[in-house]
C-alpha cells in the first residue's frame, strides 16, 4: 500500500503533461517530441517528419526548392511526413505541395520577386493574375513593335499621352545602358513570335473596356530601327499594341497643282490706246474662247472666265493669253505633300544690295562695303489638312518678290506681294486667290531743249508722256488626294498627258 501511494504523484504528472500538450503528441522519457530529420544521401533525401511543426518542416523542406519560400501568420499546426527510404531530390518540391494540399495551404509563384509564397488556399491568387483580367498578365516582358509608316518618337509621346503615363525613356541613344541591353537579351520577344497564350474574349474586349494599364509600362522609341521597345505585361501590352496599330497608319497625301499667274494691264496717255488682242478659240472642240481687250474688261470677269473653263482648258487658255503678252506664268510647281505636313518650294534668286560703303584712309585708296542679299522670286507654303468627307484644308502663305525700275540708294526697290489664308477646297476642285495689285508710273518729256519749254505752245517743239502698268496677281490651286498607289499612278499619268497636249 505504502508503494502504491508513493507512485500516485509520478503518474498524476505525466497524466497532466499528456493533457496539456494533447492526443497527437508523443512524448519520450525526456517529455520532449521528436526532432525533425530531413538528410540529404547525395542525389537522393531522407524526410523523417513525425509530429513535426509545420513550420520547421516547410523551413526544412525548402531548402530543396528553386526560390526562397516566404510564409509568415501560419498557425503552429502538427505534421508528419517520413519515407521508408531516400527519395530524388527532385521529388522534395512535390511532396512539399502534397504536404501543404493537405493542411489548406499553397504554394504561389511569385515570379516579379522570384520567391514562392505561402498562403491558405482561400486567397491564394498568382502576383501575376492581381489586377489582371487573364492568366500571365502580371509578368513584364520586353517587346519590340515594328513601325511601318508613324515615327517611334511621336507614337511613344502618344500613346503615354494616351494613357496618361510618362514612361517614355526618350530616344535611344548610339550606345543602349547595360541594364537595357541585358533586358533584350534575356526577356525580348522576336517580333514574329506569338505573345503569352491569351483568352481571346480579352483581345477582342480592348476596345469595349475602360483602357486603363494595371502595371508599370516602360515605353522607349528606337529611331534607328523605327521601332519601339514596351516593357509591359502581356495584358497592357496588349492595350498597347492596339494602340498603336491604329496611330500607325499609312498617312493619306494630297497632290497640289499650283499656277502662279500675273495678270498684266498698260495704259499710256501718248498713245491713248489699250493693249488688245483678237479673240482666240481653245480648248478640244474649239468650243472655248477668250476675248482680247484685257483692258476694257475687269481682271476679275477675266478670272471668271478661266475658272469656268475648267480641266486641262484652264493651263491651255492661260498660256494663250501669256503669248500674247497679256499673262505673264510666273510658275506653275506641282507638291505632294503628306498629310498635316508642310510642302514648300521658292523659285528665284539672290541679289546682292550694298549696305554700307566707305573708303578707307590708307596710302592705297580702298573701298569697303558691306554687301547684303536679298531673295527676289516666288515662295510658296502649304499645309494640307485631309477630312474624311473628301475636302482638304489647305493653309496657304504665299510671297513674291520682285526688282522694279525704280532705284533709290543707287539699289532697285523690291516689290513685295504676300497673302496668308486658311481655306477649305474640295477634293479635284479649283481655287483661285487674287487682288494683288502692284501700280507703277512712268512720266517722261522729251523734245527741243528750251523751246519744248516754253508754256502753251511748248508741246509743238516735244512730247511729254505718261504711262502706268498695272499688274494684279493670281494663284490657283488644285488639290487631289491619293489615297493609294493607283491614284498616285493617275495622277502621275494625267500630268504626263497634259505635259504632251499643252505646249507653250
Amino acid at each position: 500500500m505504502t508503494d502504491r501511494i508513493t507512485r500516485m504523484p509520478c503518474i498524476t504528472a505525466i497524466a497532466t503533461a499528456f493533457l496539456c500538450l494533447g492526443p497527437g503528441v508523443r512524448v519520450s522519457a525526456a517529455q520532449q517530441p521528436e526532432a525533425a530529420s530531413v538528410v540529404s544521401h547525395g542525389d537522393s533525401v531522407s524526410i523523417r517528419l513525425v509530429d513535426a511543426d509545420m513550420r520547421a518542416a516547410v523551413h526544412a523542406l525548402s531548402r530543396y526548392m528553386d526560390r526562397p519560400v516566404v510564409f509568415s501568420g501560419v498557425a503552429g499546426a502538427r505534421i508528419t511526413l517520413e519515407t521508408q527510404q531516400p527519395v530524388p531530390r527532385s521529388d522534395v518540391p512535390r511532396m512539399l505541395r502534397s504536404l501543404l494540399d493537405s493542411q489548406g495551404m499553397e504554394l504561389v509563384d511569385d515570379s516579379t520577386g522570384g520567391i514562392y509564397r505561402l498562403v491558405p488556399k482561400a486567397t491564394a491568387v498568382p502576383a501575376q493574375q492581381q489586377g489582371s483580367a487573364f492568366p500571365g498578365s502580371g509578368h513584364q516582358t520586353l517587346y519590340v513593335i515594328h513601325l511601318r509608316h508613324a515615327k517611334a518618337a511621336e507614337v511613344a509621346a502618344t500613346v503615354n499621352a494616351l494613357y496618361g503615363r510618362a514612361g517614355a525613356l526618350g530616344e535611344l541613344g548610339a550606345r543602349p545602358t547595360a541594364s537595357l541591353a541585358r533586358s533584350l537579351e534575356q526577356q525580348q520577344v522576336p517580333p514574329h513570335a506569338v505573345p503569352p497564350p491569351v483568352p481571346p474574349n480579352a483581345v477582342a474586349s480592348v476596345a469595349g473596356q475602360a483602357a486603363a494599364l494595371a502595371g508599370e509600362v516602360t515605353i522607349v522609341p528606337d529611331p534607328r530601327i523605327n521601332s519601339l521597345l514596351v516593357r509591359a505585361s502581356a495584358r497592357d501590352f496588349a492595350l498597347v499594341e492596339a494602340a498603336v496599330r491604329e496611330i500607325d497608319v499609312r498617312p493619306l497625301q494630297v497632290l497640289i497643282e499650283v499656277l502662279i499667274a500675273e495678270v498684266r494691264r498698260d495704259r499710256s496717255f501718248d498713245l491713248g490706246i489699250d493693249v488688245s488682242a483678237p479673240s482666240t478659240a481653245l480648248g478640244k472642240h474649239g468650243n472655248t474662247t477668250i476675248e482680247g481687250k484685257l483692258t476694257t474688261v475687269s481682271l476679275g470677269d477675266f478670272v471668271a472666265r478661266v475658272m469656268g473653263i475648267g480641266g486641262l482648258d484652264i493651263d491651255a487658255t492661260l498660256r494663250a493669253a501669256a503669248s500674247r503678252g497679256d499673262v505673264h506664268i510666273l510658275s506653275r510647281p506641282v507638291l505632294l505633300a503628306a498629310n498635316n505636313e508642310r510642302a514648300e518650294i521658292n523659285v528665284g534668286s539672290q541679289r546682292p544690295f550694298v549696305q554700307v560703303a566707305r573708303v578707307l584712309p590708307t596710302d592705297n585708296t580702298a573701298r569697303d562695303q558691306v554687301v547684303q542679299y536679298k531673295d527676289v522670286g516666288t515662295k510658296l507654303q502649304i499645309v494640307p489638312t485631309i477630312s474624311a468627307d473628301g475636302y482638304v484644308m489647305l493653309q496657304v502663305a504665299q510671297e513674291v518678290n520682285a526688282a522694279t525700275t525704280e532705284q533709290q540708294f543707287n539699289a532697285p526697290v523690291i516689290s513685295t506681294r504676300s497673302v496668308e489664308t486658311r481655306l477649305l477646297v474640295r477634293d479635284g476642285q479649283t481655287i483661285v486667290l487674287g487682288g494683288l495689285i502692284d501700280q507703277q508710273r512712268e512720266v517722261s518729256q522729251s523734245g527741243i531743249p528750251v523751246l519744248s519749254s516754253i508754256p502753251v505752245i511748248g508741246g509743238l517743239f516735244g512730247r511729254a508722256s505718261r504711262r502706268r502698268n498695272e499688274t494684279e496677281l493670281f494663284l490657283f490651286l488644285t488639290p487631289r488626294v491619293l489615297r493609294a498607289d493607283d491614284d498616285v499612278d493617275a495622277a502621275t499619268g494625267a500630268l504626263q498627258s497634259r505635259s504632251r497636249t499643252v505646249k507653250p
